[in-house]
């Protein structure tokens, strides 16, 4: 598991020319991935721990820690049609997003909080939510999580959204 020592780390999103320019730059806690024609390099640490190299995608955070022995981080890409929505849910960390095409609707029992390409949102640890893909476009995106390495990734909720985001 990955082991911070602060109680909120930020999410650096670099992309570079090469899986192996990006390897190069990598911290043994660094996850790349090849996505969408690029590659990807997300680090996690403070606010200015940014990899020098590469070039700046988005900054997202700061992402609240639970308390927790070890962590796990999850990055996931995914392709959604307009209109198509996830299953409520929470997760025992907190999640982020950036939003490469397209946009997004996350509705929490806070309300709707809408991200757009380029954009990026977060949401915090054990909150109700539900992600609604807005707009006439595809959505492509990487969403984050990091949780307690003890505990499931996301655990289903019966939570019920007020249909804040106006499908």
């Amino acid at each position: 598991g990955l082991h911070f020592s602060q109680a909120s780390v930020y999410w650096h999103l670099r992309t570079f020319p090469s899986r192996k320019a990006a390897d190069a730059a990598k911290s043994p806690t660094g996850i790349v991935v090849e996505e969408d024609g690029r590659v990807w390099l997300s680090e996690f640490g403070d606010r200015n721990s940014a990899p020098r190299e590469g070039t700046y995608a988005a900054l997202v955070g700061p992402l609240e820690l639970p308390s927790a022995i070890s962590y796990a981080a999850v990055l996931s890409y995914a392709v959604m049609r307009p209109g198509d929505s996830s299953r409520v849910h929470t997760h025992p960390g907190p999640e982020g997003w950036y939003v490469i095409e397209g946009e997004q609707c996350l509705e929490t029992p806070a309300g709707a909080n809408r991200a757009r390409a380029g954009g990026t949102a977060s949401v915090a640890s054990n909150v109700p939510m539900e992600l609604n893909v807005t707009g006439t476009t595809l959505r492509r995106a990487f969403a984050l999580v990091i949780h307690d390495s003890a505990q499931d990734r996301g655990i289903p909720s019966d939570w019920k959204p007020s249909g804040a985001c106006g499908r």
